[in-house]
């Protein structure tokens, strides 16, 4: 329930999870015992149907005497002497000997430290085409239409006028303060992310081939003279954006010319794509010839909004002009990548809280179940830790290609997805452990006895629990999509070290150190 601090894409699988997990505990809790008790004798081979009848009829003594202890006494002491001759508690008694359990802790620590501290290093991978097969037909098409026609990510700025700003987009102080944007754009391109004047798209300026810089127009010219006319006639003045809408002058003189019409009918197109029809805002559009998803894009979008969110200063008036609240404008940015921007660092930013909840959650639980408040703390540790070594792995893996494998990254929703189930489950077994070990501890056996015969008991149904799982998932690996094949290695070898190493190894050795204190 921890993820529900997730976006709601996360949130709803979580949700689901949640759901799963009551229903199957539900069962457990009625539909299988009904089951086993309906159908004793289906499950026991005849050893145990006479252990069984030797059980009962103890119980039935123990009854009649009142003492109920015998039977745990006995049940838990009949388990211990088959225990003790198991290979399990042979690699138990190993475990938890000193100087041995010290040593397996350090070894341990210091053997996965270089692949924890990898995890400094990840940089979430954001190709979206990581979640799809790289010869399926929708992947094929989009490199093709990449290939043969080279489309360009947009990103739209909205430019917005003043309420006191009189006319709005068509004033000149309007204009003044949108090409000055424009050109403090050019200021974000870099090496490995350029931008020229041509890749920016707007009312209040133009831009040639070539160009370092916007040509800036205005929204009005007073007056022209008769040789800004004749040079009109020619093609070769500047004119202003009323006399690209209107075709006149602010003096009425109507400016002839081929070519004046012919930028007039691509002007008004693009007043009609880019003004708002009550004219208090346009877009300035930024459309980049390569790939905006990616941490360059990302990196821009960040830069952009810093530049949006500076103050906007005005120009001096000059006498006769619209007045300097016109150029102070109100900027805002969208764009495709920007959304999943914001997304994708909701998500990995939310995810150490969402894990830190989960164990601030569950540790009480465990303690006041228990209760016991060291032992607790060593379960968390022995959680903990092995996340880090798992997705340090990954990160090794699939960002620094440490096998061979194509260094695409680790992708962002890996983490995310399969973090609380590798936390659930090392809990999950950690109770069932510790269970048993207190069952053992409270029948009268020392604190390393239970601890010993805790994981003999519990051991090989961990074990074949673990290698179920980890055979389930590990079908992902044929997948074509190599988000699939991610999580896949994170659930597998998460699940294999938490069954192999830390169930085995690191919980018997941290709880057989100061075992006294486990409670």
């Amino acid at each position: 329930m921890c993820m529900l601090r997730m976006p709601p894409a996360i949130a709803s699988n979580a949700i689901g999870g949640s759901i799963a997990v009551g229903a199957a505990l539900l069962s457990c809790l009625t539909l299988l015992p009904a089951f086993l008790a309906g159908f004793p004798s289906l499950f026991a081979s005849p050893e145990d149907i006479v252990a069984r009848q030797e059980w009962e009829g103890l119980v039935a003594h123990s009854v009649s005497t009142g003492q109920d202890s015998l039977v745990v006494g006995a049940t838990i002491g009949s388990e211990a002497r088959k225990c003790q001759h198991a290979s399990w508690y042979l690699w138990a008694v190993m475990m938890t000997s000193f100087p041995v359990n010290v040593l397996v802790i350090v070894c341990l620590c210091v053997a996965f430290a270089p692949t924890a501290l990898k995890l400094r290093t990840y940089s979430p991978a954001v190709d979206n085409f990581m979640c799809l097969p790289p010869h399926g037909p929708a992947v094929l098409a989009q490199q093709e239409l990449r290939r043969d026609f080279q489309g360009k990510a947009e990103i739209y700025i909205m430019v917005e006028a003043q309420n006191g700003c009189f006319g709005g987009v068509q004033s000149n102080g309007y204009f003044n303060a949108s090409c000055r944007l424009a050109n403090d754009l050019l200021s974000l391109g870099r090496d490995e992310r350029p931008m020229k004047s041509d890749d920016l798209l707007g009312v209040s300026f133009f831009s040639s081939p070539g160009q370092t810089e916007p040509t800036c127009i205005h929204w009005r010219n007073e007056r022209y003279s008769e040789e800004e006319v004749a040079e009109a006639e020619k093609g070769n003045f500047t004119p202003s954006a009323h006399l690209l809408l209107t075709g006149r002058t602010s003096n009425l003189l109507w400016l002839p010319g081929e070519t004046l019409m012919y930028y007039r009918g691509l002007y008004q197109q693009l007043w009609a794509r880019c003004a708002s029809d009550d004219n208090r805002a346009s877009l300035v559009v930024v459309a980049l010839p390569w790939e905006l998803f990616s941490w360059q894009g990302f990196e821009l979008i960040e830069d952009l909004r810093m530049l949006l969110s500076r103050p906007k200063t005005s120009d001096s008036s000059r006498s006769g002009e619209i007045p300097d609240v016109c150029q102070e404008v109100k900027t805002r940015e969208i764009s495709e990548a920007s959304i999943w921007r914001d997304y994708i660092f909701e998500s990995v930013g939310a995810l150490p809280n969402a894990i830190g909840i989960a164990c601030l959650v569950t540790t009480p639980f465990i303690a006041v179940s228990f209760w016991s408040v060291v032992a607790p703390l060593k379960l968390l540790l022995t959680v903990a830790l092995p996340l880090t070594w798992v997705f340090g792995a990954a990160v090794e893996i699939f960002q620094d290609g440490a096998l061979g494998t194509p260094k695409k990254g680790l992708h962002w929703t890996v983490p995310c997805s399969t973090s609380m189930l590798l936390l659930a489950l090392a809990l999950d077994y950690n109770i069932f452990y510790f269970g048993r070990v207190y069952e053992f501890r409270k029948a009268g056996l020392s604190d390393i006895e239970a601890i010993r015969q805790g994981l003999a008991s519990t051991g090989p149904v961990i074990t074949c629990a673990g290698l179920i799982f980890a055979l389930e998932f590990s079908g992902l690996f044929f997948s074509e999509a190599a988000i699939n094949r991610q999580g896949g290695f994170v659930v597998v070898v998460g699940v294999l070290l938490d069954t192999f190493v830390v169930r085995s190894c690191l919980m018997p050795a941290a709880l057989s150190l100061g075992a006294q204190w486990n409670w």
